[in-house]
């Protein structure tokens, strides 16, 4: 039985019993008398086995067939219309004279109890520029500072944590069409440190023969700062800024962040974070064998899938970059 309360009588084995008393020879009158129930529920029992077989002594649901205070078919267009206005449930429920509690529910059932549900989701757009140096990615990621490696290169997880020492900023420089990432690890995030970090990420991509012209970061400190707007200025750069609240935009840093996870520069570990500040890498593909790339490609899809060009793909174009220059 579904939930049977403490005083229940019957139960679905009790009620095959009376069933079989009854074929048995008993009379419903000693059957009542036996189980301790009344005749009319002997009778309901019997009426139930005959109309639909050992299906009918079991539970039936408690729901009423019908509900005079619910809302009719028909109102389900109109709530639907009205919740497309942006109206609350409150507001709804005022304009048809129905509780609020009802709209609520009818809300859910439909699928429109959050106003980000009324309008459909902004199709996704991929770019990627044609020539390299015509867009730069400047991203910064935050690094815990620690005293003795972590669990992540001794195997150890028991080990006491390094805690309350700060961060270190890894900047991260990345050329839209061909993925290469220029990345150093700096003490802070303020705009002078990012305008010098611009200016020797600009000399490294022309000393590969790429000339950039143009640069997008996100809205963070460092980045809107004058001293870096002038230095972009001053390097010929157009400097482009993400939409607020919308890290997607400039996702392609954030991708790299998982491909330098797992590249250790020079295959070095660390055994403090003093020891990384200051550090200078390129990440050059071309010095990869095809294992490594396979290796890295599997990786980034097990770890953090790239809605964009697959790694494989991204390696590719690196090993067949040549140098260009063109203006804006």
């Amino acid at each position: 039985m579904n939930n049977p309360h403490k005083n229940v009588r019957t139960c679905v084995y009790s009620r095959e019993q009376i069933i079989v008393s009854y074929h048995n020879g008993q009379s419903a009158v000693e059957i009542a008398r036996s189980f301790g129930i009344s005749l009319r529920t002997v009778f309901k029992w019997l009426q139930r086995f005959r109309n639909e077989g050992a299906a009918g002594l079991t539970d039936r649901s408690s729901k009423p067939h019908h509900n005079a205070h619910a809302y009719v078919d028909g109102w389900k267009e109109m709530i639907v219309k009205l919740r497309g206005l942006c109206m609350t449930a409150l507001e709804i429920a005022g304009t048809l004279k129905l509780p609020r509690s009802t709209i609520s529910l009818a809300l859910v059932r439909y699928g429109l109890n959050r106003l980000d549900r009324l309008t459909p989701p902004e199709p996704v757009r991929r770019y990627e520029r044609e020539h390299p140096g015509d867009l730069i990615h400047l991203d910064i990621k935050k690094l815990g500072r620690f005293l003795k490696p972590g669990h992540r290169v001794t195997g150890w997880v028991g080990r006491q944590r390094s805690k309350g020492l700060g961060y270190d900023y890894v900047h991260v420089a990345i050329d839209d069409h061909s993925r290469v990432a220029y990345v150093e690890v700096l003490e802070d995030e303020k705009g002078e440190t990012c305008a010098r970090f611009l200016e020797r990420a600009t000399q490294w991509f022309g000393s590969k023969g790429v000339k950039v012209n143009r640069v997008m970061t996100d809205n963070g400190v460092g980045y809107i700062s004058h001293v870096f707007r002038d230095t972009a200025i001053a390097l010929g750069q157009r400097h482009i800024r993400t939409k607020p609240y919308t890290p997607k935009t400039n996702g392609k840093s954030p991708s790299r962040h998982s491909l330098r996870d797992c590249l250790p520069v020079n295959g070095t570990v660390h055994q403090n974070s003093p020891g990384r500040v200051g550090i200078r890498h390129a990440i050059q593909i071309a010095s990869f064998t095809k294992r490594m790339v396979a290796k890295m490609d599997t990786h980034l899809q097990l770890r953090k899938p790239n809605g964009g060009i697959m790694p494989a793909a991204i390696f590719s174009d690196l090993l067949h970059m040549r140098p260009v220059s063109h203006s804006n």
